[in-house]
């Protein structure tokens, strides 16, 4: 049985009830007092019951919505506006919707529910940035379903990756799908850092000499590290003779403290080892095999 008054806010909403039955099937349904109440599901385990108080029915959702707005414009006291948002978000989104949103937003000192009132403008990062040339940072604007954006390059993607070679300003625009528009700017600073590439990974024979050369700079302060121990070495050249695989990595500190770095693999290869006899005795126009430690032919030699 179920019992209680008519909401006296003027909020007169339909109630649907879902019932489910365990281990039996609904045989009756009985709904005292009310009109245009309906249900279903009567031989079965499960039934919806449509309740419409006194006959009461819903004006237009759209010029509730206005008249509820209305009155909170017009109180602008906390309670009305909870009220009147409610009926806003009976209303499917879009302009009509939004324009609702946007005239409670305005009232004064009253909280409504987060997400409620739209706020679209951002930061792109608070405070301008700076990078060393060479470094890349992503930007980006806050994501919703429904918004599109531009930024100054031209892209129309929420976020944007950018590796500026000088300083560079870069703008954003964010339009919402209420029609709420917002822009900001911010600018990158690129510090001068040392640009170079050791190059790729090599192949290397064990006893062979190898070489590097970094830009050279009094300023600039040299680091060479190799399989994560740092050398000795600190000049913008270092050579070794390769005895087993490393990777090598130079750093160069710049006075503005930016810190440029590339990294190689050196891969030292094993020589192979034979011994030619003292001499060989052949006819002429004979050929002569010579071969590896492990028998491979490393050389043919025409007589």
């Amino acid at each position: 049985m179920l019992s209680g008054d008519i909401p006296t806010d003027q909020r007169f909403y339909p109630l649907s009830l879902t019932l489910e039955a365990t281990g039996a099937n609904i045989t009756n349904i009985s709904i005292n007092g009310g009109t245009n109440n309906c249900f279903n599901g009567i031989g079965t385990p499960n039934s919806v019951i449509n309740l419409e108080w006194n006959g009461l029915q819903l004006e237009d959702p759209v010029v509730l919505a206005e008249n509820f707005v209305s009155i909170a414009e017009q109180t602008e006291t906390q309670f009305d506006c909870s009220i009147a948002m409610d009926y806003v978000l009976m209303l499917p989104p879009g302009e009509v919707q939004q324009g609702f949103k946007d005239r409670l937003c305005e009232i004064p000192d009253v909280e409504y529910e987060e997400g409620f009132c739209e706020v679209c403008a951002f930061d792109l990062g608070g405070e301008d940035i700076t990078i060393c040339q060479g470094e890349c940072i992503t930007l980006e604007m806050p994501f919703a379903d429904g918004n599109s954006y531009l930024w100054s390059n031209d892209s129309t993607t929420q976020s944007i990756t950018v590796c500026p070679e000088i300083t560079t300003e870069y703008w954003a625009s964010l339009t919402t799908i209420g029609g709420c528009e917002a822009s900001d700017t911010i600018t990158i600073t690129v510090l001068e850092a040392a640009v170079f590439d050791l190059g790729p990974d090599q192949d290397v024979c064990q006893g062979d000499s190898i070489s590097f050369e970094l830009p050279f700079s009094e300023d600039y302060t040299y680091r060479w590290i190799a399989d994560g121990i740092t050398l000795p070495e600190t000049s913008n050249i270092y050579g070794f003779v390769v005895q087993e695989s490393i990777q090598l990595i130079a750093e160069i500190d710049n006075p503005n403290g930016c810190v440029s770095r590339d990294s190689l693999q050196i891969n030292a290869l094993t020589k192979p080892v034979f011994d030619l006899e003292n001499f060989v005795e052949t006819c002429q126009n004979d050929t002569v095999f010579v071969t590896g430690p492990d028998g491979d032919d490393l050389y043919t030699i025409g007589i």
